[in-house]
C-alpha cells in the first residue's frame, strides 16, 4: 500500500495544503521543531482507525478557531486496481469517513483497510507507563488484523459502561447482573482473542528483538487479569465480586484490567531493562507489527518515523535499516537528514510553519 497525495485543510497547524509523494523513493519530512512535521505524520497516519498517536481527542487536530479539519488521500492498494480516494471530516466530536465518495457508516467496517505503523520518540512509554497504554497498542493492532475482534471490544465497552453507570447510580442488583451475562459473554471472547493473537504476534517481536540486540533475548507475553476456562466461570467471579464493585462503583475485573509484559534477559524491561534495551524493545515490537500486518492482511504498511532516527546507537541504527527493506512506503522527519544509510534517496520536504515545500 502507498499514498500518493494527501491534501488537509485546517489541520493543526496546516491551513491548506495538496501534496504529492513519489511512491518510489522515502520521503523525509526536514525542518526545525514545532514546524508541522508530526501534524503530517498524525494526518497520515488516521488512515489506519480515524485515531492519533499523539491524543485521544479529537478537538486537538482541529486548528484553533476552526470547526472542522478534512484531510483527502488517495490510496494505491494491493488490492484495488484503481486508486481508492479516502476522506476524513474532523470535529471536535464527531470523525465521518467517506471511500470514494460513499459515506462509511460502521467504523469497524473501515478499520484496518490501510494501515500504517508510527514509530515515535516516546515509544518507549509503552513499556514504561501503565497498562493502559499497553492494552490501546494490542487493541488497536488486533483490531486491524481481526475486525470480529474490533466488534467484541466495542460490544464489551458499551456493556461495562452501562455496568459501571448502574453501580454508580445504586441500582438494584437486578439491574445490574442483567448485564452481566453480556459482560461475560465478550469479555472471555477478548480474553481468548487476545491469547490465540498473543501466540502470533511474540514469535515475531522475539526475532525482531534478537537482531536489534545482537541475539540478546526478548519476550512479550500476555497478562490476563483473569484466568477463567468459560464464559460461566466468569459471571460466577462477577457474583462473587458485586459487594466490592458496588462499594467502588466499578467493575473491578475483566479485560480491561488485562496488562502485557517485555522482558529482556528473563528480567522485566520495565524495572531492570536499560535505556538501550528498552529502545530496542519497543522499535522490536513495531517492527513486529509490521511483520504481523504483512503475514495476516497481505498487506505492506506505510511506515511513519516521527525524529526517531537521531536515537539510536550506530549499531543498532544499521541493524534497524537492515530489517527495514520490506518495499515499505517510508515517510520519516527530524531536524537533519539521516547520515545512514546513505544510498537511500530522500525525496526531501523542507516544512515551515505549516506549509511544505520539495527541496530541489
Amino acid at each position: 500500500m502507498n499514498i500518493s497525495h494527501i491534501s488537509l485543510e485546517h489541520y493543526r497547524n496546516i491551513a491548506l495544503a495538496r501534496l504529492e509523494f513519489d511512491v518510489n523513493r522515502p520521503t523525509f519530512l526536514l525542518g526545525s521543531n514545532g514546524q508541522g512535521k508530526s501534524n503530517l505524520l498524525e494526518a497520515l497516519s488516521l488512515l489506519t482507525a480515524v485515531r492519533s498517536f499523539r491524543t485521544h481527542e479529537l478537538g486537538p487536530l482541529i486548528m484553533n478557531r476552526k470547526r472542522q479539519a478534512r484531510v483527502i488521500y488517495e490510496v494505491h492498494s494491493e488490492r484495488d486496481s484503481v486508486p481508492v480516494q479516502v476522506e476524513l471530516q474532523l470535529s471536535s466530536r464527531t470523525r465521518n469517513v467517506r471511500l470514494d465518495e460513499t459515506p462509511v457508516e460502521r467504523m469497524a467496517d473501515f478499520v484496518g483497510q490501510f494501515p500504517s505503523v508510527v514509530f515515535a520518540s516516546d515509544d518507549t512509554q509503552l513499556i514504561k507507563l501503565s497498562p493502559q497504554a499497553r492494552r490501546r497498542f494490542f487493541d488497536l493492532l488486533f483490531s486491524v488484523l481481526d475486525r470480529e475482534y474490533l466488534r467484541g471490544l466495542q460490544a464489551y465497552h458499551r456493556t461495562l459502561k452501562e455496568r459501571n453507570h448502574s453501580l454508580k447510580s445504586g441500582m438494584d442488583r437486578t439491574v445490574v447482573v442483567a448485564f452481566d451475562r453480556i459482560l461475560a459473554k465478550w469479555g472471555f471472547f477478548l480474553m481468548t482473542r487476545r491469547r490465540e493473537w498473543m501466540q502470533r504476534f511474540a514469535p515475531c517481536f522475539e526475532r525482531n528483538y534478537a537482531t536489534l540486540a545482537d541475539s540478546e533475548a526478548g519476550e512479550v507475553s500476555y497478562r490476563p487479569s483473569l484466568e477463567l476456562d468459560s464464559e460461566e466461570r466468569y459471571l460466577e467471579r462477577l457474583a462473587s465480586g458485586f459487594e466490592r464493585d458496588r462499594v467502588t462503583g466499578s467493575t473491578q475485573i475483566g479485560p480491561h484490567r488485562d496488562d502485557y509484559s517485555f522482558e529482556v534477559q528473563e528480567f522485566g524491561a520495565k524495572t531492570h531493562g536499560s535505556d538501550g534495551q528498552q529502545r530496542s524493545v519497543a522499535l522490536a515490537l513495531k517492527l513486529a507489527q509490521i511483520e504481523i500486518i504483512e503475514t495476516v492482511l497481505a498487506r505492506k504498511p506505510v511506515i511513519l518515523l516521527d525524529d526517531i532516527l537521531g536515537e539510536l546507537d550506530d549499531a543498532r541504527k544499521e541493524r534497524f535499516w537492515s530489517i527495514f527493506a520490506r518495499g515499505c512506503q517510508v515517510f520519516a522527519s527530524g531536524t537533519s537528514l539521516p547520515r545512514h544509510p546513505s544510498d537511500l534517496d530522500w525525496q526531501v520536504m523542507h516544512v515551515e510553519a505549516g506549509t511544505f515545500a520539495l527541496r530541489d
